[in-house]
């Protein structure tokens, strides 16, 4: 009597790359939900006597929200209604802003013109954007 072979459960590629890890922690799945609805600000360039630094976080984040709410009241920009978006502001240990917006869609659509509205602020400060690393096997780098 022959007995079928038992399929394995995972492919050659997967054990020769090791275990995965599952992310299923609750702390961690929250600190992805948060990051998507922040945006940074840095103040590196930005002159000391500057409202980005001598404004309290919570006169910054009134600030912000008038700049964001005239920015997309603007015709060219007028495609989102953008207004009181922005929930909090944090001043991270560099001295750079945080801003906390209510949901990741006023977050996705604020940060497409980031770098256009946050000079209506302080012509000196930028936000630099999240850039992730990637390694692709086997791709050739010429045409």
């Amino acid at each position: 009597m022959v007995t079928p072979l038992a399929q394995p459960s995972i492919t050659y590629a997967q054990t020769l790359s090791g275990p995965r890890p599952t992310n299923t922690d609750p702390r961690t799945l929250l600190k992805t939900e948060i990051k998507d609805k922040q945006i940074l600000v840095s103040t590196k360039n930005v002159a000391p006597g500057s409202d980005l630094i001598t404004l309290s976080t919570r006169n910054l984040t009134d600030c912000f929200n008038d700049i964001i709410t005239d920015f997309f009241a603007q015709p060219q920009h007028s495609t989102y209604s953008i207004t009181k978006s922005a929930h909090g502001i944090l001043c991270s240990s560099a001295g750079n802003l945080i801003l906390t917006f209510r949901n990741t869609t006023q977050t996705k659509n604020t940060r497409i013109y980031t770098n256009e509205w946050v000079k209506n602020l302080d012509a000196a400060a930028t936000s630099p954007q999240r850039i992730y690393s990637v390694v692709a096997h086997n791709v050739p780098t010429t045409r």
